[in-house]
């Protein structure tokens, strides 16, 4: 639907639902800038498998592209040994 989409420039982006894996958690506690009190840990890391299941969620490490696992072989080195790439 139109409420659903908005415009960049001449491009229309469609909106995404919110996801609530993003949603805001508690601040770190500071270290140093005082003790840090056993209720404080608990109440900050309550959310981290939350924020940890949407950061695997968004960020994840790209294949290799295939231009940089073909070349095999062997290469110089800066002191001229020659040296087989894996």
């Amino acid at each position: 639907s139109l409420e659903s989409l908005g415009a960049i420039g001449n491009e229309v982006v469609e909106r995404a639902e919110p996801d609530p894996l993003l949603n805001e958690g508690r601040p770190c506690h500071h270290i140093p800038g005082g003790k840090a009190r056993p209720s404080v840990i608990e109440r900050t890391d309550e959310h981290h498998p939350r924020i940890e299941q949407a950061f695997r969620k968004y960020f994840f490490r790209a294949d290799v592209p295939p231009s940089l696992t073909s070349g095999k072989g062997t290469s110089k080195s800066a002191d001229g040994e020659d040296s087989t790439k894996t």
